[in-house]
């Protein structure tokens, strides 16, 4: 390049530069205020997962969760006693003629979820936790993935080894 080209080059971006600086206002006393979202999605909890025992169940659908839910919640809670399986209980209950599977596994710290149970299957031992959701992890052919939605409350998926998919959701039984 030649020096002249080079000293005009220079000259330039100095230009445009001390013109980006020099631009905006000169009233100290403005303001913008801004707001973080956690996990940069609208609506999530700024509270963290409640650490301890959830119970759920699968379902065909993440909408038709809630109400196969409001059906099961009791039966799920009595299935996952202290976040395992209890043997003395049906591991599946027949909603509006499909069978679902209750679902169960213990948030054991901030960042650890174990044990993940489908039925009475061990799909999971031990899942990241990542803030307020924990992706895709795999075992054994078995996928499971999630989110809380409330400090208390997990939508998710699961995948078995024949890679059909389910939804699920659960919630804090205590811990």
């Amino acid at each position: 390049m030649r020096p002249l080209a080079l000293a005009v080059s220079v000259v330039a971006l100095l230009a445009a530069g001390s013109f980006t600086v020099g631009c905006g206002s000169s009233d100290s006393s403005t303001v913008t205020k801004t707001a973080t979202v956690p996990g940069g999605k609208l609506g999530a909890s700024t509270t963290p997962p409640k650490l301890g025992y959830y119970a759920g169940i699968d379902c065909v659908s993440g909408s038709g969760c809630t109400s196969a839910y409001r059906q099961a919640r009791e039966g799920s809670r009595l299935f996952c006693k202290g976040g395992r399986p209890n043997n003395n209980h049906p591991s599946t209950f027949t909603y509006q003629g499909r069978q679902h599977a209750y679902v169960c596994f213990t948030l054991q710290s901030s960042n650890r979820l174990t044990d993940f149970f489908h039925a009475d299957k061990k799909i999971a031992r031990s899942i990241y936790v990542a803030t307020d959701f924990f992706p895709q992890t795999c075992d054994n052919g078995w996928c499971v993935s999630g989110e809380w939605s409330s400090y208390k409350d997990v939508t998710g998926q699961i995948r078995n080894p024949s890679r059909v998919l389910a939804h699920y959701q659960a919630e804090w039984t205590g811990s």
